[in-house]
Formats: C-alpha cells, sequence, structure tokens
C-alpha cells in the first residue's frame, strides 16, 4: 500500500488565489516525473479549471482523506506524450494508491 502523502501531493490551481482546483503528485511507479489531474469540484468551491480535457470528482479535503473518481490513467501514450515504459492506472482513495 502507497499512501498519497508519500507521492510529495501539491494542490494545483491555475488562477492566483485559488486553492485546491486539482492535485499533482509523484507516479507511483516511475517516481521522476509527476502526475496531475483537476476536479470537477475543487476544494475552494469555485470553478473547475479552465483547460483540462478531463476533470476527476473529489471526496474529502485533505491528502489523507482523498478519493478521486474515476480512475487514472497514466497508462497509455496521449496526446504525442512519448511513454517508453508502461506507467500508473489505478485509483486514490482515502489518501490511498492502488
Amino acid at each position: 500500500m502507497i499512501r498519497l502523502r508519500d507521492l510529495d501531493p501539491r494542490w494545483t490551481c491555475d488562477t492566483y488565489g485559488r486553492h485546491g482546483q486539482g492535485i499533482s503528485f509523484e507516479c507511483p511507479i516511475h517516481r521522476e516525473h509527476r502526475l496531475a489531474v483537476a476536479f470537477a469540484n475543487p476544494i475552494d468551491g469555485g470553478g473547475k479549471m479552465d483547460g483540462p480535457k478531463y476533470w476527476w470528482v473529489r471526496m474529502g479535503e485533505t491528502f489523507d482523506d482523498l478519493t478521486l473518481g474515476p480512475s487514472i490513467d497514466a497508462s497509455a501514450n496521449k496526446e504525442g506524450h512519448e511513454i517508453k515504459t508502461p506507467c500508473w492506472h489505478g485509483f486514490i482513495r482515502n489518501g490511498e494508491v492502488t
């Protein structure tokens, strides 16, 4: 089991003064790069981040109780990004990365 807290998580935003529009964290498989997801329902109660193609539904407000849905799939070569080795596809549930 890996805790999200062990993957150097950081809240992300696209506008100054906003908080928790998404999260970035170290890939559980290849720690040398980070993964990022945007929230459909940001922590600060404001609108979702502009620009992303997908948004995840968030439950919880800390790295220790965060649950996201659906799964996070970084396993495929998307939008021209070359992935030389398989990457992570999994879930964040109650602060645990599975």
